[in-house]
């Protein structure tokens, strides 16, 4: 177990879907991020699940996982609950080996960890602990020397105490807490106002004969959110990624971690190429990438778009 100081809890919530799971821990694979437990479970919405993930941040920053996580389609909000007020319980199941002679000693110190003992056979008895990881570790060193036969634990579960609206607006410090407190809102996960203290609400000016909302005088980005898309339309459709630098890189990997269909065009002899199929992508050249592509997206520098397009793309 690594120290407490070098754990960070990240809590978040996800749209309870086939492939979500699995697109997360596709995540952490490709990006090698040491994730020490994950565990999943339903929450009090219909359709939504929560997740609660505990990262060694001594050998992977907290932040960049929280980043990787908050990119995802089916990722409803993420936060890092590290610093936070929070109630924190692991349970585990024990099975010992124990005779008739035992059992009265590991019921003994069971009840001194407030742990019960929920089924008892011939030659073992199951100890059920539920409690913070210090105190179930100290209940397994104890009942080693006894002889465990078996263990399960379900890793860390951790709920900010007081009421959800006090939660969000600490996560706020975080770099998505209030973008994400905004989905939440949207999805009916939570209720109230969540805008800055110091928001004046929205103007628009013109710019270059273009309208732009700004606030404080600060121009403001358009935001989409899940519900503005459907994403659906990319179902059974082919991506074709033209180059693998960031844009690409990016693009490519958020895109096949959300199920969509993606193939990366480069051309002959590029060194992008070992980086692409390593990372489980399917690589071809950019002529029979953009002839299997129902959607073609163009990231290669600006200097060399129009060369790759009027020979490989357009001709397709």
């Amino acid at each position: 177990m690594i120290g407490d100081h070098m754990k960070h809890t990240l809590v978040a919530l996800v749209e309870d879907k086939p492939g979500v799971l699995n697109r997360v821990a596709s995540l952490f694979r490709r990006r090698a991020f040491n994730i020490e437990s994950l565990t999943v479970g339903h929450t009090e919405q219909p359709h939504i699940s929560r997740m609660t993930i505990v990262v060694d941040a001594s050998q992977t920053s907290a932040h960049i996982v929280e980043a990787n996580l908050a990119k995802l389609i089916n990722v409803i909000d993420v936060q890092d609950v590290t610093q936070m007020d929070t109630i924190t319980r692991d349970l585990a199941l024990v099975k010992v080996r124990a005779d008739p002679a035992a059992r009265a000693e590991i019921a003994q110190l069971a009840e001194i960890f407030r742990a019960k003992i929920v089924d008892v056979a011939p030659d073992s008895v199951v100890v059920e602990a539920t409690g913070d990881e210090d105190k179930i570790d100290g209940l397994v060193e104890l009942l080693r020397p006894k002889g465990i036969v078996e263990m399960v634990r379900t890793g860390r579960v951790s709920m900010v105490r007081g009421n959800q609206a006090a939660a969000l607006k600490r996560a706020g410090q975080n770099g998505y807490g209030h973008e994400n407190g905004r989905r939440r809102r949207e999805l009916g996960l939570v209720k109230g106002h969540f805008e800055p203290a110091t928001s004046v609400g929205p103007k628009m000016t013109s710019i270059a004969g273009i309208n732009h909302p700004i606030s404080q005088g600060v121009l403001m980005a358009q935001i989409y959110y899940d519900k503005d898309a459907d994403v659906a339309r990319l179902k059974d459709r082919t991506v074709a990624v033209i180059g693998y630098g960031s844009q690409g890189h990016a693009h490519a990997l958020n895109l096949r971690d959300s199920g969509v269909k993606v193939v990366v065009g480069l051309h002959e002899g590029s060194k992008s190429r070992a980086k692409a199929e390593a990372a489980g992508l399917t690589v071809k050249s950019v002529a029979d990438a953009a002839r299997e592509a129902d959607i073609i997206m163009l990231l290669t520098p600006d200097v060399g778009q129009k060369k790759i397009y009027d020979e490989s793309i357009a001709p397709r």
